[in-house]
């Protein structure tokens, strides 16, 4: 044992020893919201690129926030996106056991 070191406990209020608060966050008090747990939410953009050379001009890119994860799926139309939107919703569902509640997007226009 080592003699005048004192260990204090990580507290969900104290910035320095937890990252998941910020210093911003700590002074200001506010608490960080569990309504949606640990995979509530997804969001989602598409985003347009030049052709590449396997043809696919389109990537979507899916975030998912409880676990700061990130997906990216190409493809060569823009409806591929369709597909790429489910396969994340099926990797979330299967592999990590969780529904996602909240799906946010931009509300591209292009998708109509």
């Amino acid at each position: 044992m080592v003699d005048g070191i004192e260990i204090q406990e990580a507290t969900k209020e104290n910035a320095l020893l937890n990252p998941e608060l910020c210093a911003t966050c700590h002074a200001t008090k506010v608490k960080r919201s569990k309504v949606y747990g640990k995979f509530g939410r997804i969001h989602f953009d598409l985003i347009q690129l030049d052709e590449a050379s396997n043809g696919d001009k389109w990537l979507s890119y899916l975030y998912l926030e409880g676990i700061r994860f990130h997906i990216t799926h190409t493809h060569k139309n823009k409806n591929g996106c369709v597909k790429a939107i489910r396969e994340a919703l099926a990797l979330c569902r299967n592999q990590f056991g969780m529904d996602i509640r909240v799906f946010k997007s931009d509300r591209e226009k292009a998708l109509d």
